[in-house]
């Protein structure tokens, strides 16, 4: 059987823990290494760090899907198929799930396949669960899309080489924006020669 990840690039890791407890670490999966919410294939690794019954799955993530306003009605009718797939966790367990390019869901245990669910909206919506901006835990999202902000460069000035004038420039440096500041006024040169040339002036009459 062939890897379902095996021509796909990790895109974000992310442990998560509730009060004193792991649960499990995750790993998030796409073409080209990069999130893109609507671009597939993706594919969520789960490994367990803890023993989970197959029916307590179910009703988190019905809970899930409720708080990111997916109708009953839409989901409703997944139930059943999980119910079918969903085995009961143990510590040490891998469950992944494998959205295709034409977003057909395929879910494997223990790298090996447990069931197929057809329907293209299940896999964008059962992947919410983790990367929506409102799951429950934002930051495993962040770090599952890449997003790792503990990580994000801190600003920081560097002083730049003197200009003609003999003024130096510092240098904010931001992961995403540069700015250039003076650390005093500076008079135009245009301004300093005119005042020059009038009290020269002055002298001279």
């Amino acid at each position: 059987m062939a890897d379902p990840i095996s021509e796909l690039k990790v895109v974000g890791e992310a442990k998560l823990k509730v009060l004193f407890w792991d649960v499990y670490n995750s790993t998030l999966y796409s073409q080209s290494g990069e999130y893109q919410t609507e671009f597939f294939p993706q594919a969520l690794k789960i490994d367990y760090l803890r023993d989970i019954n197959a029916d307590d799955l179910i009703e988190k993530t019905k809970e899930e899907w409720e708080k990111l306003g997916i109708k009953q009605e839409t989901f409703s009718n997944w139930i059943p198929l999980l119910t079918e797939i969903f085995p009961n966790i143990k510590k040490g367990d891998t469950l992944l799930l494998n959205v295709t390019e034409n977003q057909q869901s395929e879910f494997f245990f223990n790298g090996k396949t447990i069931g197929k669910i057809t329907d293209k909206n299940f896999g964008p919506s059962f992947l919410r669960i983790w990367l929506d901006e409102n799951s429950s835990y934002p930051k495993v999202r962040n770090k599952l899309i890449g997003l790792n902000l503990d990580s994000a460069v801190k600003p920081r000035e560097i002083a730049a080489p003197t200009d003609a004038l003999g003024y130096g420039e510092k240098v904010l440096i931001t992961n995403k924006v540069t700015t250039n500041f003076s650390p005093t006024p500076i008079t135009p040169l245009a301004t300093t020669l005119s005042t020059s040339s009038t009290a020269e002036s002055r002298l001279n009459k």
